[in-house]
């Protein structure tokens, strides 16, 4: 009965909030995928508009970018991050490829190691689990100073602060074909999209022994980033709605 009444429950917000959205003289959106979902829900397509996300990225100036020998798994024990396909990631990885899980705290790594299948991955030295790295604590220095950043979530966002402290840092990131990404990242210019764990594996091992690619995506990565923080792009799009 209170599963009923929850569904019921969000099955009628859902129809509240369709009948104000279809009303709106505009949608602000940051990506084509999410201007489809709002047609589909009824909104004209004329009153969709895409513009870069209004991200402050002022705390990753303090950050020293550097071209790092290891990979960084932004770790989170939930499966629309991804952390259940890491495995069949690090599976098809050489040996001298080194990734840091970084985790918030022990627990959370000792959660990882009993569900998703990664004490083989950590006592054949491929990979290691850091605990207590945050944003407040060291995350942004083990960012700033690795090769690049694994981020195999198959949630369909549209624009995460994740992508975008990772562009900011200049990383070139890796990614799988949902949501914006396959949208904004070209594979090999700046970032990398893939769309099974042995092809993100594949461009993984490429970028291990490529340090020419590392700078050339790591450029690419940063110039992405300016494109989709812009705050001039972000002011046109509201003066366009606001005179039409």
């Amino acid at each position: 009965v209170v599963e009923f009444f929850k569904k019921l429950n969000s099955t009628i917000n859902r129809y509240r909030l369709q009948k104000e959205l279809v009303k709106a003289d505009a949608v602000i959106t940051s990506s084509k995928q999410q201007v489809e979902f709002y047609v589909k829900y009824g909104v004209p397509r004329e009153h969709c508009y895409t513009t870069p996300l209004y991200f402050n990225g002022d705390k990753l100036s303090k950050f020293k970018t550097t071209m790092g020998d290891y990979f960084v798994f932004i770790a989170q024990n939930r499966i629309d991050k991804g952390i259940h396909l890491l495995k069949e990631v690090l599976a098809h990885c050489n040996s001298n490829v080194k990734v840091v899980a970084a985790f918030a705290s022990q627990n959370g790594i000792d959660f990882a190691l009993q569900h998703f299948g990664l004490q083989p991955f950590v006592d054949s030295g491929i990979l290691e689990m850091r605990n207590e790295c945050t944003w407040k604590t060291n995350l942004g220095e083990v960012i700033a100073a690795s090769r690049g950043v694994i981020n195999p979530s198959i949630w369909p966002s549209t624009t995460e602060f994740v992508l975008l402290e990772v562009l900011g840092l200049k990383k070139p990131i890796f990614t799988y074909k949902v949501g914006i990404h396959p949208e904004i990242i070209k594979s090999g210019q700046n970032g990398f999209v893939a769309d099974a764990p042995e092809t993100m594996a594949i461009q993984i091992n490429e970028l291990a022994n490529n340090d020419s690619l590392y700078y050339d995506i790591s450029e690419g990565a940063y110039k992405l980033y300016q494109q989709m923080t812009d705050w001039g792009g972000w002011k046109n799009t509201l003066i366009e709605i606001l005179t039409r």
